[in-house]
């Protein structure tokens, strides 16, 4: 079962409620961790690294959107940057 990790804007938990799965909630307003620990700083590393790369594209067509995200993935697990 996935774990989705959130802050805490307002439309979240209803979305993650009809995908069924457990949901851990971090209030930047009060740290960067909740009490458990769990942080977005991963996420938002990779979303930056994400961004990053399709800039530097000058954007991706939709249809080849899976392809870049795919490419991504690999080179996260495969490469050194």
């Amino acid at each position: 079962k996935s774990i989705l990790i959130t802050d805490c804007y307002p439309s979240y938990p209803s979305a993650v409620a009809k995908f069924g799965s457990d949901h851990k909630i971090v209030n930047h307003s009060e740290g960067f961790c909740n009490a458990d620990g769990i942080n977005t700083n991963s996420i938002e590393n990779i979303w930056s690294h994400l961004k990053k790369d399709y800039r530097e594209r000058a954007g991706v067509k939709i249809e080849r959107i899976t392809l870049f995200l795919k490419e991504f993935q690999w080179k996260k697990q495969n490469l050194k940057r």
